[in-house]
């Protein structure tokens, strides 16, 4: 789903997640959240101009710094007070244009999978604080992908925030895929931004 790269997601409906070469970081489950949450990213939305529908037409594409053809860091990404009950966020960075098809899920490649973040924070580094873990990407692996779309080609990317108001067990490393079957119940807000990149 593309969503105005200066919007927020508003409540009722969002987030097809992320995706990849890999069964394992993507889903077509669609997440229903009761409050929207205020995401912002200098990394990923540079002032992009959309239209009515969504797509990009002009403005500033994501970050070098973030892509394969620059340091390969992750974005920094930024958002408000989650709404109280909150107890763990969780960060989603894919690519709604690379989809991936396996026996039980598809959906956009997902690059960064972020969870195990406090409702207290405002912000996730490039260098994740102490007890934040790192799910599977679209590649099976726990890491950050950098973006590197093929040349000649645009590709949107999203940056999803999600609130849940129950902690996300530590243990096995998760998937996008595995959040949304066994937490969607407890979502309880959520917001995105979107940005391109083309090479």
């Amino acid at each position: 789903m593309r969503i105005a790269a200066t919007s927020l997601v508003l409540a009722a409906a969002v987030a097809t997640a992320a995706c990849g070469g890999s069964a394992s970081g993507s889903s077509t489950a669609t997440w229903m959240a009761t409050a929207p949450l205020v995401v912002s990213s200098n990394d990923v939305d540079l002032g992009n101009a959309v239209t009515s529908n969504g797509s990009i037409t002009a403005g500033v594409p994501m970050s070098r710094d973030i892509t394969c053809d620059g340091k390969g860091t992750p974005p920094v990404i930024s958002w408000g007070p989650p709404p109280a009950g909150a107890r763990e966020l969780v960060v989603v960075f894919s690519d709604s244009d690379q989809n991936v098809f396996g026996p039980d899920s598809a959906g956009p490649f997902v690059h960064w999978l972020v969870y195990g973040i406090s409702p207290n924070a405002a912000s996730l580094e490039n260098a994740p604080a102490a007890g934040i873990r790192i799910g599977f990407n679209g590649d099976s692996k726990q890491a950050y992908k950098p973006p590197c779309p093929p040349i000649g080609r645009l590709h949107h990317y999203l940056v999803t925030v999600s609130a849940y108001d129950t902690n996300i067990p530590t243990g096995k490393p998760l998937t996008e895929a595995d959040l949304e079957r066994n937490y969607q119940p407890h979502l309880v807000a959520e917001g995105t931004v979107t940005g391109y990149y083309g090479r």
